[in-house]
């Protein structure tokens, strides 16, 4: 071979070089550009409403990849009344019911939604705060756990029931649900929604303002699950939509040498 046809030769090889490479960086590019239009593009919300809205956008592309254990939080009202000491649990329970509400209308069309109280005194808590309202079509406010001392068949059940451990086998699914949104659980109520799980895997369960990083804590006390409802039931719930409040402090060499300052821990799935 000539000097001039090697010379030819090795420019048509880095011809086809730069083809090549400038070919793979469009292909990841475009796929780069597909991941990120999956992605929810929004900014953190400004209002509760917002809130709901991204949430359910999070849950749907959550649904849309096949996740069935859900988690939604964000505080369900202004952090300086839940901060003072006159607001009471019914006031927090009473607005997670109603942004609850608010949540479930973006999939009813899946069918059937039921929001699920842990027992039926939260429930009719709950119905008396609804009132005549109407909560849409194919929504549903109900319990899955029967009155657990009437259902109690010992004095140790009915023990465990008074202070508020769960008693077994009376966790009975809600018929023609399509979804759950479990509500105002804690955590000796968590087996019930893994028992509620496992009678039909295919039904989401969206775990809504639960605050589950701080019911993990209580994991192994006495009269609390152990902690192996972590490893084997909570680890596999994906959060969709947070927006979870955390007081932070840092120091310093200089007056005031302490600064206490917060902040919000946001995402909205699947980035």
């Amino acid at each position: 071979m000539t000097l001039s046809k090697m010379q030819c030769f090795i420019s048509l090889l880095l011809v086809i070089g730069v083809v090549l490479s400038f070919k793979v960086n469009i292909q990841s590019h475009n796929r780069m550009s597909r991941l990120f239009s999956t992605a929810i593009a929004t900014d953190p919300p400004k209002t509760f409403l917002d809130c709901v809205k991204q949430a359910a956008m999070g849950t749907k592309a959550a649904l849309k990849d096949g996740m069935k254990l859900i988690e939604v939080e964000f505080p369900p009202l202004p952090l300086e009344v839940l901060e003072d000491s006159s607001s009471s649990a019914r006031d927090i329970a009473e607005a997670n019911t109603n942004w609850a509400t608010k949540f479930a209308t973006y999939f009813t069309e899946l069918g059937k939604v039921s929001i699920i109280y842990p027992d039926q005194p939260e429930l009719d808590d709950a119905l008396k705060y609804v009132g005549d309202d109407d909560l849409g079509k194919n929504i549903t406010l109900a319990t899955i756990r029967a009155d657990s001392i009437k259902n109690a068949r010992s004095l140790d059940q009915i023990f465990l029931s008074i202070f508020g451990a769960t008693v077994g086998g009376t966790v009975e699914p809600i018929p023609d649900t399509k979804m759950y949104i479990a509500l105002v659980s804690s955590t000796q109520e968590l087996p019930d929604l893994e028992k509620l799980h496992s009678l039909d895997p295919t039904i989401p369960i969206v775990f809504f303002n639960l605050r589950l990083d701080i019911l993990r804590g209580d994991l192994g006390l006495p009269l609390f699950p152990g902690r192996d409802l972590h490893h084997r039931f909570l680890s596999n719930i994906r959060p969709t939509f947070l927006m979870r409040s955390r007081s932070f402090a840092t120091s310093l060499r200089v007056p005031p040498f302490l600064v206490n300052y917060s902040g919000l821990l946001y995402r909205v799935y699947p980035k």
